[in-house]
């Protein structure tokens, strides 16, 4: 398969582990991730948050490969508070670059439904304590998130 492969590039699954427990469910899992590639056909995108890669040539299919990428996403729930402030800082430079800002009704509407759609709609009540854990710290990000905005918005609205 080396010598001669079918495809430039594949996916694979990452199976995420948060605080010791396998996520199957809010929205975690399945989750394909673009890894095994060949390096003249792909590029690796610059995100922040979420980096990965996207094929040079729009008709360049990948492939898929059974199987599971353990991926250890946090060990600690500590550690995962720590990655929301890193990551809803990022969030707050990207949305002052798009000039971006939080209406009241979305700080107060977005954290809800982001817990819903993950612990209802993508199951993650199945993932039981830890599933739920997850889902109620996935709403917490989007409120960090949504308050920086609101704040550095307000701030640079009072600068002259």
């Amino acid at each position: 398969m080396k010598q001669q492969p079918l495809h430039n590039a594949y996916y694979l699954n990452l199976m995420n582990n948060y605080c010791g427990k396998w996520i199957k469910h809010c929205g975690w899992y399945p989750e394909y991730k673009l890894r095994l590639l060949n390096k003249h056909h792909a590029t690796m995108n610059l995100n922040k948050v979420h980096e990965g890669f996207s094929m040079n040539t729009k008709g360049d299919k990948p492939g898929y490969l059974p199987g599971h990428l353990l991926h250890y996403s946090y060990y600690t729930i500590a550690d995962h508070v720590q990655k929301i402030q890193l990551y809803t800082n990022w969030a707050v430079e990207k949305a002052a670059v798009k000039k971006r800002n939080i209406s009241l009704l979305k700080l107060l509407v977005g954290p809800r439904f982001t817990f819903f759609y993950h612990f209802v709609l993508r199951l993650g009540f199945l993932d039981g304590y830890w599933g739920y854990v997850l889902c109620k710290n996935l709403a917490y990000e989007t409120f960090v998130k949504y308050v920086k905005i609101r704040a550095f918005n307000q701030q640079n609205k009072a600068k002259p």
